[in-house]
């Protein structure tokens, strides 16, 4: 198999992907990231290794010579390199659910994310996709699962209502695009692009509670 059907089959192979995973009641599955008078907030990150090591899988070929394709196609095309983690960031919720004490609090939902890029510069996503092996672009669909009981007290004060919301945990990859320069007949860089990949999901619940406390 030649080089661009193995970086096409590769592409392909990546271009969508559905991972789940579930995870059901107890704080102990949780770190408490917040408390107050009023408030208590756990957090669950739900990784998903594998979106990244398959699309990562493509870069393998180029990665001792960004110019490859360049030589073979006999042009002077444009090309990305040094790509790198930046950070991870968190989406907006996109489920949210509450309820009232001696309730449960479930939320069981997939929702599609992009891996999107904040500026190419004018550079195809299929260049910056066989550059990074980072799939430009293309949708995967994640799964989170969940269910928390709301307790009547916590940490012997009442409990007036839990909570709980989903959303897609990001990691973001910086890579620098360069383009030829038709007039000075070199390469420069033209700029710095953000490609967002999605990972996983984040689900947080809290329980929001009242300045009562319970007779002992």
């Amino acid at each position: 198999m030649n080089f661009s059907k193995r970086i096409s089959s590769l592409l392909l192979a990546a271009s969508f992907i559905c991972i789940s995973l579930f995870s059901f009641n107890s704080n102990a599955d949780s770190t408490k990231i917040y408390e107050d008078e009023n408030m208590v907030m756990f957090e669950e990150k739900m990784n998903f290794s594998n979106i990244t090591n398959s699309l990562n899988q493509v870069s393998d070929l180029l990665e001792n010579n960004p110019f490859i394709e360049l030589k073979n196609m006999g042009y002077k095309k444009p090309y990305v390199k040094n790509k790198r983690f930046s950070h991870e960031s968190l989406g907006s919720p996109f489920y949210k659910v509450q309820g009232n004490p001696g309730g449960i609090l479930t939320i069981n939902r997939t929702e599609s994310a992009s891996i999107s890029i904040s500026n190419n510069f004018g550079v195809s996503n299929s260049i910056i996709s066989a550059g990074t092996g980072i799939n430009v672009g293309k949708s995967v669909s994640i799964s989170g699962s969940k269910s928390v009981e709301i307790p009547y007290r916590y940490n012997g004060k009442i409990v007036k209502k839990g909570k709980m919301d989903i959303r897609i945990i990001y990691k973001n990859y910086k890579v620098d695009v360069y383009k030829w320069d038709t007039t000075k007949y070199t390469y420069y860089k033209a700029g710095i692009s953000n490609i967002a990949v999605p990972t996983g999901v984040d689900i947080r619940h809290w329980f929001v509670r009242s300045e009562e406390r319970f007779s002992r």
